[in-house]
């Protein structure tokens, strides 16, 4: 009874999710301020390059902040699981918690990379869309449309900062631990797909813009000659060497 019981904890862990693929575009922003006074020319891009600083910074709070709240529940469990006389059933139910754990932290790390990927694609797409402006392109349309990217960026990267201050704790109960396992897991599961679908959101969002740049340099303006090659694909979760 005790061995298919540990059997059945172990294979809760192969219900956790694998990965989903999300697809890149290319090319970006800037116009520059100036004054009869000569001063640096400062663009939207060169403003965001200043912002990522304070957002790494920001990461690095949140990673620590999540680290020590984890710390916190992973002691709670341990003294609660003394309860069980079963020492496999601890191991067990051990393991899953730290499972959980490693691969909660190796999705942040991934996703906040993604959302970088993203952030420099759009970036591009910008800047070759003021070239086309500075032209005489109407580019009304696809400003707004890579304002749109820009918030389903922003949407996406709450949703992984949220997902960063999560921790998941497991209720230590001698009746009915195997169902709080499952429980505990089932939730994971359903957090981990609400943020891959707002990445995937961004993902599409920062395509479109790029398919509605080229639509509009083909329609007349030639695309200027910097202007990248298809990126390679972004998958909005870690790869199998990154998988804890």
């Amino acid at each position: 009874m005790k061995r298919r019981v540990t059997l059945a904890f172990l294979s809760l862990l192969f219900l956790l999710p694998a990965t989903i693929s999300a697809q890149d575009a290319n090319t970006a922003t800037g116009s520059s301020q100036s004054t009869a006074v000569p001063t640096p020319k400062v663009t939207p891009v060169d403003l965001r390059r200043v912002n990522s600083a304070d957002r790494e910074a920001q990461i690095k709070a949140l990673k620590e902040a999540a680290l020590k709240k984890r710390e916190e529940v992973k002691t709670t469990l341990r003294q609660n699981l003394t309860q069980i006389k079963d020492v496999k059933k601890q191991q067990v139910v051990n393991n899953i918690d730290e499972r959980i754990a490693n691969r909660n932290a190796a999705w942040i790390t991934h996703w906040n990379e993604v959302l970088q990927r993203l952030t420099g694609i759009l970036d591009k797409v910008e800047r070759r869309a003021q070239e086309l402006g500075n032209a005489g392109t109407d580019i009304s349309g696809l400003t707004a449309v890579i304002s749109t990217a820009r918030t389903s960026i922003s949407t996406a990267q709450a949703k992984v900062d949220a997902q960063n201050g999560k921790t998941y704790a497991i209720t230590v109960t001698d009746d009915s631990l195997g169902q709080n396992v499952k429980s505990t897991i089932e939730l994971f599961r359903t957090d981990v797909k609400a943020v891959v679908g707002s990445l995937n959101d961004a993902r599409r969002a920062v395509d479109t813009a790029f398919k509605t740049l080229r639509a509009l340099a083909l329609s007349g303006t030639p695309v200027p000659s910097t202007a990248p090659s298809a990126t390679p694909i972004v998958t909005a979760s870690p790869s199998a060497s990154t998988q804890p």
